[in-house]
């Protein structure tokens, strides 16, 4: 095609280049191997072939990152947005139980409220205990302005030496409704790898000559087991 092209008189080649824009190829388009770098034929979107890439025109640049980065926004809206959309929810809400993000974005009764969306909050034995962590807000949030800032935690080396396990410790005799609802949030799995794990282990344990096995036996083979794991 650009053998044909050289061979054009200058004024037939010059036409086509004033063709309209729908008339042009499209910068990614096999039959057209240049690249078109006049800003009237880039759209924001528009992708390009890097071929002699004119990187001090903004559309250029601009293309070239939307063509790199597009996929990746979509693979992360589909992923988890819509697929994980529910685990990532559920992961959000229990965020009122680490004093480091309370610190920085103090929580009220309507974000206690939304633990609803666990089905455990409708239990008996733990539903007045969610209800009794909107009485414990005020003690909550002063015990997370004691928390020391971010330089004075540091160890010699740079890293936090905070730990949660060891805050909620310390606290959970001051925020016992807190405290009782971490406890069971704790047990619930946000996702299907943990059973899943666990019919990997039974599996790998036990074979069919073990089906007579008595059940509290296989409960604390697999406790023992999972328990010792570092997962």
């Amino acid at each position: 095609m650009e053998r044909r092209m050289e061979n054009e008189p200058l004024a037939t080649r010059q036409q086509k280049l004033l063709r309209p824009k729908s008339a042009i190829p499209q910068p990614f388009h096999l039959g057209n191997r240049r690249l078109l770098t006049n800003s009237s034929l880039l759209s924001p979107a528009a992708p390009f072939l890097l071929v002699n890439p004119d990187f001090s025109q903004m559309p250029v640049v601009k293309a070239l990152a939307h063509t790199v980065v597009a996929p990746a926004i979509d693979y992360w809206k589909v992923t988890m947005d819509i697929k994980k959309g529910a685990e990532v929810a559920r992961f959000k809400v229990v965020r009122i139980f680490n004093p480091l993000h309370v610190l920085g974005n103090q929580i009220s009764v309507a974000d206690i409220e939304s633990l609803k969306i666990f089905r455990l909050s409708e239990h008996p034995l733990i539903r007045p205990h969610i209800e009794g962590m909107k009485s414990e807000l005020i003690k909550y949030h002063a015990l997370v302005m004691s928390i020391k800032p971010l330089d004075q935690r540091k160890d010699a080396k740079g890293k936090d030496t905070f730990v949660l396990s060891d805050w909620w410790r310390c606290n959970s005799g001051e925020l016992p409704h807190f405290a009782f609802v971490l406890r069971a949030v704790l047990t619930n799995a946000p996702n299907s790898c943990p059973p899943e794990r666990l019919f990997s282990m039974f599996n790998a344990s036990f074979g069919e000559d073990q089906q007579s096995s008595f059940g509290d036996y296989l409960e604390l083979a697999m406790q023992s087991q999972y328990n010792k794991r570092n997962v």
